[in-house]
């Protein structure tokens, strides 16, 4: 394992361990949702949806976490967004959406926010299709979608990663449902639901027309 990776897990091990409901439950059952996190998001074939997108989506939850009314919940989502991912697959966020119930179940998580981690990974099946007042849910969407404003190398290393989860997938079927969901994003009057993200809306535009001008 390399030093870089070694790094994000510990990274991924202190945001666990921050969680207010984790420090209560038994170590034991901690540790052994943190392992099945680790293990999920580190399976073959995840080139992208791995530990190092938990990662930066950790970065961004820390950089904006000040506008965040309940970090705990946004935390959660994070941890459980994509924990089950198959690329090509239907179904991939109502199965997370599921294990993170099962787990902040076995955690003691309150109702109230157990809803809203299974609404907010509902909400990344399309996000272009999200309206909400909920500014935590934009925020964490926003997360989500902040590759698209990347500098240009690290959004083509983005989709290189992408292209490279759907191998399988023969390229002409690949670049149209690629296309078909960039051109999507271009029609939106915001990409970003949040007024920080919506200030890099620019640079993420150009980035998607480049790479639809190599589809």
């Amino acid at each position: 394992m390399s030093n870089n990776a070694i790094e994000i897990i510990e990274r991924i091990k202190e945001k666990w361990q921050s969680l207010a409901v984790v420090q209560q439950a038994p170590p034991k059952l901690s540790t052994e949702l943190l392992s099945e996190i680790i293990k999920n998001y580190s399976s073959p074939g995840r080139v992208y949806h791995n530990l190092t997108h938990l990662a930066q989506l950790f970065e961004r939850e820390q950089e904006y976490g000040d506008r965040l009314s309940d970090r705990e919940v946004v935390k959660l989502a994070i941890f459980y967004h994509d924990i089950i991912y198959v690329a090509g697959q239907p179904g991939n966020e109502e199965s997370s959406a599921e294990k993170a119930v099962e787990s902040m179940a076995l955690l003691g998580v309150d109702q109230i926010r157990i809803k809203k981690v299974h609404e907010y990974i509902l909400c990344t099946r399309d996000h272009s299709a999200v309206v909400t007042g909920d500014t935590d849910l934009q925020y964490f969407l926003d997360f989500d979608m902040a590759i698209l404003a990347s500098g240009r190398k690290e959004y083509e290393c983005y989709v290189q990663n992408i292209r490279k989860e759907y191998a399988s997938v023969p390229a002409f079927l690949f670049n149209a449902g690629r296309e078909s969901f960039l051109r999507k994003l271009l029609t939106l009057p915001h990409i970003y639901l949040t007024r920080e993200f919506q200030a890099l809306e620019e640079l993420a535009r150009e980035n998607i027309k480049r790479e639809l001008t190599q589809l």
